[in-house]
């Protein structure tokens, strides 16, 4: 998918037990590539599919960053907090 600076994304729910829910405007169709960072900067995810639902129960407790990159360049960062 392709996204504009101006989408609007969210996460829920947030502080998150296990699974989240990614809702966001989207522009036409292409591969992403969704990671999540551990507060080290430590990929812990990563999938070349945008993903609307993630389950996170594998991680610990903590502050995570789930960002979106195309072609290199980050469309979006979201704080998570588990």
């Amino acid at each position: 998918m392709i996204f504009d600076r101006q989408s609007s994304i969210q996460v829920s729910p947030n502080p998150s037990a296990g699974a989240i829910t990614i809702s966001l405007e989207a522009i036409g169709t292409k591969e992403v590539l969704m990671s999540i960072y551990n507060m080290a900067g430590q990929r812990v995810y990563s999938s070349e599919m945008f993903q609307k639902f993630l389950d996170l129960s594998y991680l610990p407790k903590g502050i995570y960053f789930l960002s979106a990159r195309k072609e290199g360049n980050v469309l979006w960062t979201e704080k998570v907090v588990k």
